[in-house]
C-alpha cells in the first residue's frame, strides 16, 4: 500500500510533495534534522496572490496543520534554468 490515498495516513512526506495548509500551496524542498535531532523540512510557500516564500517547518506540527495534495509535476530547481540560444 502507498503512503498517499484518500484514507491513508502519509508517514513520510518526501521531496517533491505538494501539500495545503489553509490558503497556502506548500511544496517540500529539504528533509532535515534539527539541532535537538528532531524531524524538520523546508518548504516553499505560495499564497493566494502567488507570493512565494521558504521556511523551516517541525514535521509533527507541519503534519498536523496540512493535507498531502499530490506529487509535484517539476521540481523547483528547473525555474532556475536557462536556454542556451
Amino acid at each position: 500500500m502507498s503512503n498517499y490515498g484518500e484514507s491513508a495516513i502519509i508517514k513520510n512526506p518526501q521531496v517533491g510533495d505538494v501539500w495545503q495548509n489553509d490558503d497556502l500551496i506548500l511544496y517540500i524542498d529539504r528533509i532535515s534534522k534539527d539541532k535537538n535531532g528532531k524531524d524538520i523540512i523546508y518548504v516553499y510557500d505560495m499564497d493566494k496572490k502567488g507570493y512565494i516564500a521558504g521556511c523551516w517547518y517541525r514535521l509533527d506540527i507541519f503534519m498536523s496543520n496540512a493535507k498531502y495534495i499530490g506529487k509535484s509535476k517539476t521540481k523547483l530547481s528547473y525555474l532556475f534554468e536557462v536556454k542556451n540560444d
